[in-house]
């Protein structure tokens, strides 16, 4: 009996690298991860004739679940698959989507407060200000301070900071791959500093020159 691997299976591969040069860096890693690490391992030799919803359920979700991986990871990893199946649907590899309305009930939702309270921060800052006042504090309180992500921290250089204006321009992010654009277009924005910041940052411009400097001395 003819026998054909799941779609998602045959042409992953073929939709990373063809989406490679549309998506951002870190959506590819993002993609390419969740495959090897969350989707091949359960399902990636499994064969089967007419790949089916129950299948799906009884070998990937219900496996992610049974791994206590909270809700909205399993439905991430989940969103990959379904990326795979779509574009296998539009090449005609695969007749339609048979995996909708799956179950992810069993999962849990991860609704506890994932979030320090004002007094938390205050402590936090305080310890960390104490074990390093130059880099690791400046780092997490602009962190902290911003809401912006981490790679969008580390992407940050001088220019982007107007002290004037007391603001922070986001343009960029750096990833595993390097130095890109933010996450999406709503990445792109300019953020305010506070006052504890706005001091925080003259601080530290003030210490990178030092140590330039010191650095350069002979």
């Amino acid at each position: 009996m003819f026998q054909e691997k799941l779609a998602l299976i045959l042409d992953f591969v073929t939709l990373l690298d063809m989406k490679k040069s549309v998506w951002r860096p870190g959506t590819y890693i993002h993609y390419q991860e969740s495959y090897n690490n969350h989707i091949k391992p359960p399902i990636g030799n499994h064969k089967l004739q007419k790949p089916t919803k129950m299948t799906l359920q009884r070998e990937l979700i219900d496996k992610l679940v049974s791994y206590k991986l909270k809700r909205a990871t399993i439905q991430e990893i989940f969103r990959v698959f379904k990326s795979a199946v779509s574009y296998a649907v539009e090449e005609e590899i695969q007749p339609k989507d048979c995996f909708t309305k799956m179950d992810f009930s069993a999962a849990p939702t991860g609704d506890k407060a994932n979030f320090y309270t004002e007094e938390e921060l205050k402590t936090f800052l305080s310890c960390v200000k104490d074990n390093d006042p130059t880099t690791r504090y400046t780092a997490i309180l602009t962190l902290a301070m911003t809401g912006m992500r981490k790679g969008e921290m580390m992407g940050i250089t001088w220019n982007d900071l107007d002290f004037k204006a007391k603001s922070i321009t986001i343009n960029k992010a750096r990833t595993r791959t390097g130095l890109g654009p933010p996450k999406s277009d709503n990445g792109y924005r300019k953020v305010s500093m506070n006052n504890e910041l706005y001091s925080q940052l003259k601080i530290y411009k003030a210490w990178c020159i030092k140590k330039k400097w010191e650095n350069s001395m002979p």
